[in-house]
């Protein structure tokens, strides 16, 4: 296409919004508002849509299906309800729809170790419901509120996850990893502790045992009186679940995908040095776990 039927587009494009915003007060307001780059997360709940589907046959997925939008929906209130009493600092905001979740930050500092850890945080709830996080984080402009969401991040994210990413892991693409690298440059704190690659890219280390809901989460469990930890109650979920998902899987791409997840568990479970019964087992596996 050549660049003048490309600015003839443009134009008239231009036009249409701004007709739009006059025919339109609210869309005055969202576009009036900053257009502007933002660390954009976009997840893709691998095998969602296919539970969905198969509710009339196995009625019994709702209990799964239910007990990771639970999950997510207390994340998004937490979210939402801190940016309410606290104030905007990072600008934290989340969006879930069908099997897809997108969240979003302001460029500010300490923004990127926010997005590393809501990533993980999601990611080990997918794992422990027997799904699988596949997604992609970048910088770019997005606008992002309660109401509506859109921008170049969000589709470039989208896009990679979809064409790029194909093994179920949060990629960080190239511009966010450049500002993890940045962020995490002359501190003692180790990046290979939130960040890791197999060979295929960088991504989110959601099995990392040094984000911060970690401690957290048990010292709210210590405050209820809740026994037990929730680390181990977690890889107990995904040693159960796993070998579920991968009888399940309707063809080799979908149980490639499962058997990645294996390998980056297990590997995690020898490294952390935690229970051997934590380990994944997938049918035609020649091991047999060890009890927790």
């Amino acid at each position: 296409m050549g660049r003048a039927v490309k600015n003839r587009r443009k134009a008239a494009q231009i036009r249409t919004l701004a007709l739009a915003q006059v025919r339109n007060p609210a869309l005055l307001t969202i576009f009036n508002g900053p257009y502007a780059n933002r660390l954009t997360t976009f997840i893709d709940i691998l095998a969602f849509t296919r539970d969905v589907v198969s509710l009339s046959t196995r009625p019994g997925l709702i209990y799964s299906i239910e007990a990771v939008l639970s999950r997510l929906r207390n994340l998004q209130s937490n979210i939402d309800g801190k940016r309410a009493r606290e104030g905007v600092r990072h600008d934290a905001r989340m969006t879930c729809f069908s099997d897809s979740v997108v969240l979003s930050y302001a460029t500010q500092p300490g923004a990127a170790n926010r997005a590393l850890a809501d990533a993980a945080f999601i990611g080990r709830v997918l794992l422990a419901g027997g799904y699988l996080p596949r997604g992609a984080i970048t910088v770019g402009k997005l606008v992002h509120t309660e109401k509506i969401i859109f921008g170049e991040a969000l589709i470039q994210a989208a896009h990679e996850e979809k064409s790029s990413v194909i093994t179920p892991r949060v990629a960080l693409l190239p511009v966010f990893h450049d500002l993890v690298r940045l962020q995490f440059a002359g501190i003692a704190e180790d990046k290979s502790a939130f960040v890791r690659d197999r060979g295929d890219g960088p991504f989110v280390h959601i099995l990392g045992n040094r984000w911060p809901f970690i401690e957290q989460e048990r010292r709210d469990r210590a405050a209820q009186g809740i026994a037990g930890d929730a680390v181990a109650e977690m890889y107990d979920e995904i040693r159960l679940a796993m070998p579920v998902r991968y009888s399940d899987a309707p063809h080799d791409r979908a149980r490639d995908k499962i058997r990645w997840v294996r390998d980056y568990v297990n590997d995690t479970i020898s490294e952390q040095q935690l229970s051997l019964g934590f380990r994944v087992i997938l049918p035609g596996d020649s091991e047999m776990p060890a009890p927790p």
